[in-house]
């Protein structure tokens, strides 16, 4: 087989690898997840670097400084209009996560 013919092909698999493998070897944070503390989230988009984009279930809040590296990830919710911010973090496992936020009320809570 030519070498053009060889590169050619291994450019076409290297472009058909699925967008979860170019995560860098960081979890894949994209999805809403449904947490116990009453305030669900989604995120929409993920880098291959971590940062990460997102929206609160409650439109109240923006979702900002959202990172992954590895299995951790954190992200911020601020109230829109307001002082209030809830800084969230934990641990990616599958398809579950195991976290806590600390808001700007001093309440923490475990999800």
């Amino acid at each position: 087989m030519p070498a053009r013919l060889l590169l050619s092909l291994a450019a076409l698999l290297m472009a058909a690898v699925p967008a979860a493998a170019s995560l860098a070897g960081n979890a894949n944070f994209v999805g809403t997840w449904d947490v116990n503390t009453g305030v669900d989230f989604t995120i929409a988009t993920q880098s291959a670097g971590g940062a990460c984009t997102g929206t609160s279930a409650d439109t109240i809040f923006t979702m900002v400084a959202c990172h992954v590296s590895g299995s951790d990830y954190t992200f911020t919710l601020r109230e829109n209009g307001a002082t209030y911010t809830s800084v969230n973090n934990g641990t990616i496992s599958g398809d579950s996560l195991q976290g806590t936020f600390k808001d700007s009320n001093g309440t923490q809570e475990s999800y």
